[in-house]
């Protein structure tokens, strides 16, 4: 509901009575919410461990045989495991006693030596491919660097002696000297330089409300 139509008097006190018309006509309607509820506090009913209760038992005793129980049960499965291991067969792994152990290692170390110098040339020669690509990158890029700051000089120069007629006809004698200026893109639009051949009129003042411009327009425009 809108408070709209509630005099602003009352709130503007800053008190006990702000809210519209309350000091007034106080309201007799109160929100479910702003209703008191849970007026008691809750206890602990029979079997939630209430204070009787609890000082009825001996809880050093029912520790002590909770300790014991969980040492039972911890022991018997000890037991089933140790039941259970012999059970169980061992993996053996075959073996071949044919080759001399000394030859075996010779070949082995010899094997791993060839294959440890393989991979090292081929990681060498890597190396070198990469650093050699690198190299013919940079410089490919430093030389196109270079003929772009080349080019650019040119044509900045070009453009230079092109703005001076007299430079540019004296670099090229064969080329026609033009001393004609280039037009703005706005030279020859509809609109540009309207009002130049029209006469200016220059403002004066008369101290006269009969006889100043003002009064003489005004009349040529309604009454002649």
């Amino acid at each position: 509901m809108t408070t709209a139509h509630r005099p602003t008097w009352n709130p503007a006190l800053a008190s006990k009575d702000q809210g519209g018309n309350r000091a007034i006509a106080p309201s007799f309607s109160y929100s479910s919410r702003d209703l008191p509820g849970h007026k008691t506090l809750k206890v602990r009913q029979p079997g939630q461990n209430t204070l009787d209760e609890i000082s009825q038992r001996n809880l050093k005793e029912e520790l002590l045989l909770k300790e014991q129980k969980a040492k039972r049960k911890r022991l018997r499965e000890d037991g089933e495991d140790s039941d259970e291991e012999p059970t169980k067969k061992p993996k053996l792994l075959e073996i071949d006693y044919s080759l001399d152990a000394d030859d075996s290692e010779s070949d082995n170390s010899s094997d791993e030596s060839d294959s440890d110098s393989d991979s090292d040339d081929d990681e060498d020669e890597i190396r070198r491919e990469l650093a050699k690509i690198k190299a013919e990158r940079a410089a490919a890029q430093a030389q196109k660097a270079q003929e772009e700051k080349e080019a650019s000089q040119v044509s900045e120069h070009e453009e230079a002696l092109r703005q001076n007629p007299l430079l540019w006809q004296e670099n090229n004698p064969s080329a026609v000297a033009d001393y004609s200026l280039e037009k703005k893109w706005y030279e020859d639009v509809v609109f540009k330089n309207q009002s130049r051949d029209q006469p200016k009129h220059q403002k004066r003042f008369i101290n006269d409300t009969v006889r100043n411009d003002f009064h003489r327009k005004f009349l040529n425009k309604y009454v002649h």
